[in-house]
């Protein structure tokens, strides 16, 4: 028989605390997805101004540099004034030379970036020059770990990064001479920030609306194959506008494959020799206290039968967090945690073979969850058997009778010489069909 199960949720608060002070016109970086130029919040003459610091570094020992003119710091002290820290008259660009003449202090000319915004995924580009000299060029998470640089160069190079920055976390850009600064000319061009994924708000995000377009990463998003045999992903590549496909899979279609189409995200995975899963990845820029997830997962055509999962972390495919098999699909409705860099995966397996398995993603949404106390009613199936001690019995179901492949459901129950009850729930599935086997 069916009864009905409320499911009631603990209240999530998710607020912001505003502080007043009486303190200098100081004020740290927020990180958007618009991007934003370092050079452009360059401290004028104030140490911390937009949350930035200029300094030097001996060691773990980190020191303000002396502000001797607009846009210009240096430790007057030292040899030529170095290191110096200075804004360019080359739009973009900033010079930063370090000291290290042999004898004295090596002075490491460092800026430091703090986030006064709310945790993100930031983005970080830009490039590393110079004009004459040697130099190496090193970027890096939190104050101690300058020698696990995230980056670093001791040629002309750009970089492109995707750092978790929590709020008051700090990012550094660094220039060491090595054991000598002669003609040490060197600087940091174009460096901007971004945020570097999916922006979680309590406003319905349409994963329809965000799919990229011609660009692995826009808004968050990414086009991927998962060869289940290694758990390696590698993206899709781009053929047309909001279409990716694996193009070396040309006598089997171009599989997988990815579309956008009116109303829906087409995705059809590969397996006539290798399994691979068509996936959707996407990336939290931020953290919220959850993040519900709806939508549908549908089959375009008969009679292909193919196994939906969705789940967080790349290597849960096995513990999904939602995953239904069959050509009908079904409908999800799902809380889970929301932190930034968490991967959020929409896959589609083909369950042996790829033969007219033409799947689909529809209305699916993202939301900041937020909301207090709430309850909401689903529907459910109690299974209920006589049972003998000693014995074990596993309750197997499938969703269609056209489908050879039983799953289990839940762990095996023991007997007990009496009648013994499992629920199910039914919200995702119009229909199952259930069996109860004795090892």
């Amino acid at each position: 028989m069916k009864t009905n199960l409320i499911k009631r949720r603990v209240g999530l608060l998710w607020g912001t605390l505003v502080m007043a002070c009486a303190c200098s016109a100081v004020y740290g970086v927020v990180f958007t997805s618009s991007p934003l130029s370092l050079y452009n919040v360059f401290p004028r003459d104030t140490q911390g101004e937009n949350g930035i610091w200029l300094q030097r570094r001996i060691g773990s020992t980190y020191l303000n540099l002396t502000n001797v003119e607009p846009y210009t710091w240096k430790y007057p002290p030292q040899h030529y004034g170095l290191p110096i820290i200075q804004k360019s008259s080359t739009p973009g660009q900033i010079i930063a030379e370090p000291y290290a003449i042999q004898g004295f202090d090596t002075n490491d000319a460092i800026i430091r970036v703090r986030n006064d915004g709310a945790g993100a995924i930031v983005r970080v580009t830009g490039s590393a020059g110079q004009t004459s000299g040697s130099v190496r060029w090193y970027i890096y998470k939190g104050a101690a770990n300058w020698d696990s640089p995230l980056w670093q160069s001791t040629s002309p190079a750009s970089f492109d990064l995707t750092v978790v920055l929590n709020a008051g976390e700090e990012i550094f850009f660094g220039v060491d001479a090595g054991i000598n600064d002669v003609n040490d000319h060197s600087y940091w061009q174009d460096i901007t920030f971004r945020i570097g994924g999916l922006m979680i708000t309590n406003t319905p995000i349409s994963l329809l609306d965000i799919f990229p377009r011609t660009t692995q990463g826009e808004n968050g998003v990414y086009v991927q194959r998962l060869l289940l045999s290694s758990g390696t992903y590698s993206n899709l590549t781009w053929y047309a506008d909001y279409s990716w496909y694996t193009p070396e899979h040309s006598m089997h279609y171009n599989l997988p494959l990815v579309v956008r189409a009116s109303d829906h995200i087409k995705a059809e995975p590969y397996a006539d020799s290798t399994a691979e899963d068509a996936v959707i990845k996407i990336v939290f820029a931020n953290s919220a206290p959850a993040v519900k997830i709806t939508g549908i997962a549908r089959s375009l055509s008969w009679p292909g039968d193919v196994t939906y999962r969705i789940y967080k972390g790349a290597t849960n495919w096995s513990n999904p967090l939602w995953q239904v098999s069959g050509p009908e699909g079904g409908s999800f409705s799902i809380i889970t945690s929301c932190n930034a860099g968490d991967e959020l995966f929409f896959a589609v397996n083909a369950n042996g073979s790829d033969v007219d398995d033409h799947a689909a993603w529809q209305d699916v949404t993202l939301q900041g969850y937020m909301s207090g106390t709430e309850a909401e009613i689903y529907t459910a199936v109690e299974l209920k058997w006589e049972t003998e001690a000693g014995k074990s019995y596993q309750v197997l179901y499938r969703t269609n009778l056209e489908s050879q492949t039983w799953l289990p459901l839940g762990d095996p129950v023991p007997g007990t010489g009496n009648p013994v009850s499992v629920f199910d729930s039914t919200r995702t599935n119009a229909t199952k069909f259930y069996k109860i086997v004795s090892p």
